[in-house]
């Protein structure tokens, strides 16, 4: 939006996922052997393409997803760069130009490489499966059986709230699976004893306050979480803790 970039094809979603690979390549290269990198990014891009195909076939019944989420998705889609101009036009939803437009960008990108708006909401789908599994890798620490390991991932992230809102436009389920990795990560970068885990976390915890923020305005309690820990490493006289959080939440 910056530099004034138009219309989407499938260069900009090649362009995304090779620096995708790039980047979890560089970070995980020093633990991991090359053949189990491959297969986690081939793991990754099946599940993706699984909640694309599952969003496609379900239709978004939901009120405020027709109302103003699927028109904001159309107008990025077709041109609109709120960057430089803050309203499309007069009849545009309110909505539309005051709400935080992370998902509408992602969806608007989605939506115009494959034809189907319906596609764009996947991002719940997406996040509610990043959750599970760093959920489930949470509790592998601490519990040995892995059925129980694997109800209390599913009890986690397979809430009421977050599966009433899967298939929609709406991103509240979103907020609450970004609110509950953000914790974890909090919680696994306080007990990493290395420090390309504490690296990894921090980059988690730092990328997913991002989304929170841009996803909608209450993401800010990802924020209030970040500020309790930092209070608490302060209190607690862990002062380099204390200053990689605050630059992890400030970035």
């Amino acid at each position: 939006m910056v530099l004034k970039i138009g219309g989407f094809n499938s260069g900009v979603l090649v362009l995304a996922v090779v620096l995708h690979i790039l980047f979890y390549y560089a970070l995980h290269k020093l633990k991991s052997k090359p053949q189990d990198i491959l297969n986690s990014v081939v793991f990754c891009y099946l599940l993706i393409i699984a909640s694309l195909l599952v969003s496609s076939l379900i239709y978004d019944s939901f009120f405020d997803g027709n109302a103003y989420h699927q028109e904001a998705v159309v107008r990025l889609r077709d041109g609109w760069n709120p960057y430089y101009k803050a309203v499309p036009d007069a009849s545009a939803h309110n909505h539309v130009v005051n709400f935080p437009k992370f998902t509408w960008v992602y969806a608007s990108v989605i939506s115009d490489i494959f034809g189907n708006i319906e596609l764009g909401k996947s991002y719940n789908i997406i996040f509610l499966l990043a959750a599970f599994f760093y959920t489930l890798a949470f509790t592998q620490k601490f519990q040995s059986n892995k059925l129980v390991s694997l109800g209390l991932a599913l009890l986690f992230v397979l809430n009421p709230f977050t599966l009433a809102l899967l298939f929609s436009y709406y991103v509240d389920g979103l907020i609450a699976l970004l609110v509950l990795i953000s914790l974890l990560a909090l919680i696994n970068f306080e007990q990493s004893t290395d420090n390309s885990g504490r690296i990894e976390n921090l980059l988690l915890l730092t990328a997913v306050s991002i989304l929170a923020i841009n996803a909608k305005f209450n993401g800010f309690a990802c924020g209030i979480i970040l500020v309790a820990y930092i209070l608490k490493a302060l209190c607690q006289k862990q002062y380099q803790n204390t200053f990689w959080l605050t630059a992890g939440g400030g970035g």
